[in-house]
């Protein structure tokens, strides 16, 4: 029997995206800071708190079997009790218990202020929590338990979503787009700074979105500038901008502060009029390719990546037949490709017109062969050249400043000394996506 006067050890699972990282991050720390203890391993854990993903069925799949194999812990280890929480606990809540009889509780987002005390009920212990608002409580900038790599950090900027777009899942989830205050980010991006980060992922459902909420003004480029003159951050990352949104003032600052990375993440989903009308994305496929020129031209020598989605309803051999010619001719630098799901709580997965399983599984495979030559190409153009790296781990692999955490290439760096140092590597050969290298300092 658990001593109730004794500390609480917890683990947490975190699935899904970075945002969903970072609520971790934020979850972990509030522990901490009462007193919980946290384990790795979900045996050594009296609860088990899961925060899940939720948007695709994919995603929705993958955390009912984690959410399986930690009730099953109950009976094989010391676990006391599995919470589930996150994107699927916010999306299809009160489906988890009947899909996975045992769990204990289900927690959204706005019971998050109760998360402790629901921890402490279902291991057997039941200590009062004072109650906060979630949106208030998750975007507040409190102490964070890291749970990246040395170095690195993810700053998520804003929570929720403003565009339309048909077959996403997520304003449904997370609400409509609120933008955290500048102040109150750059405090925390200072924070990070002081504790050792040199690079800032900044993060949200729709970056270029940001502070529109609060005057009417698209503020990410401004805010990527003040972020970039903090001392100690040396790179400053821009992931998940909105084609619609991105305007001279971001670009400039991208070409013109030391800090900031001529790097962007700008998820196009497709090129084809027809494709970009049915998902509501409202630029088009003129209007996309223009926006994209624009990119290049502003910001010269700009690695940018992106995601296309194959195989929605309607799309026809020649809508993809534009798309892989389009991919082929821009030459993104980073590309993922992904089959279309169809989520029925979207307006696109009510469409008619499904395109074959096998159908998009091919589509998806030409387009991801067309970008393996041209990544193969980029990546073998780099070979003797000197690169700015920053070190992940003990065995020296790392990233360069061209490549995001997590899904980007590699490089295994010679020489490389501990965790989170940052320097120049000549890059000396390829190994299909990742590269080699040796450290330079």
């Amino acid at each position: 029997m658990t001593d109730p006067s004794g500390d609480l050890r917890v683990s947490l699972l975190s699935l899904g995206c970075p945002k969903n990282l970072v609520d971790s991050e934020r979850v972990v720390g509030a522990f901490v800071d009462r007193g919980l203890v946290i384990c790795p391993n979900p045996e050594d854990a009296e609860v088990v708190v899961v925060n899940t993903c939720g948007f695709l069925q994919a995603a929705k799949e993958e955390a009912l079997d984690t959410i399986r194999e930690m009730v099953a812990l109950k009976e094989t280890a010391g676990v006391r009790g599995v919470v589930a929480t996150g994107c699927l606990a916010e999306r299809d809540g009160v489906d988890i218990p009947a899909e996975v009889p045992g769990v204990d509780a289900v927690v959204p987002f706005e019971d998050y202020d109760r998360l402790l005390a629901i921890c402490r009920a279902v291991s057997g212990r039941d200590e009062p929590e004072d109650p906060a608002d979630y949106r208030s409580d998750l975007l507040t900038r409190g102490d964070r338990v890291p749970l990246t790599p040395p170095g690195s950090a993810y700053l998520k900027i804003s929570e929720g979503c403003n565009n339309p777009c048909a077959f996403c899942t997520i304003p449904a989830i997370k609400g409509r787009q609120v933008s955290v205050p500048a102040a109150d980010l750059v405090r925390e991006a200072t924070n990070l700074a002081m504790a050792g980060t040199k690079e800032l992922v900044v993060i949200a459902q729709d970056t270029t979105y940001y502070g529109f909420d609060i005057d009417r003004k698209f503020g990410v480029g401004a805010l990527l500038r003040d972020l970039g003159r903090i001392p100690g951050i040396e790179w400053v990352r821009l992931l998940y901008a909105y084609p619609a949104y991105v305007k001279d003032d971001l670009l400039e600052v991208m070409a013109s502060e030391e800090h900031v990375l001529p790097y962007m993440d700008i998820p196009l989903q497709h090129i084809a009029d027809g494709v970009l009308r049915r998902m509501k994305r409202p630029l088009g496929g003129g209007g996309t390719r223009r926006r994209m020129d624009r990119i290049r031209e502003k910001v010269p020598g700009i690695v940018l990546r992106t995601t296309m989605i194959v195989g929605s309803p309607g799309e026809t051999d020649s809508e993809f037949e534009e798309l892989l010619r389009y991919v082929e001719d821009f030459r993104f630098e980073r590309l993922g490709c992904f089959t279309y799901s169809a989520e029925s709580d979207t307006p696109m997965g009510r469409m008619p017109g499904r395109v074959p399983s096998n159908v998009q599984e091919e589509r998806r495979a030409r387009i991801m062969e067309a970008q393996q030559r041209i990544a193969f190409a980029d990546a073998a153009a780099l070979v003797g050249s000197e690169v700015d790296c920053l070190v992940e781990d003990a065995d020296g692999w790392g990233r360069t400043w061209r490549d995001a955490p997590e899904i980007d290439p590699a490089i295994r760096i010679q020489g490389a000394p501990g965790p989170g140092a940052l320097g120049p590597v000549r890059v000396t050969a390829t190994n299909d996506y990742d590269l080699e290298g040796e450290w330079i300092g």
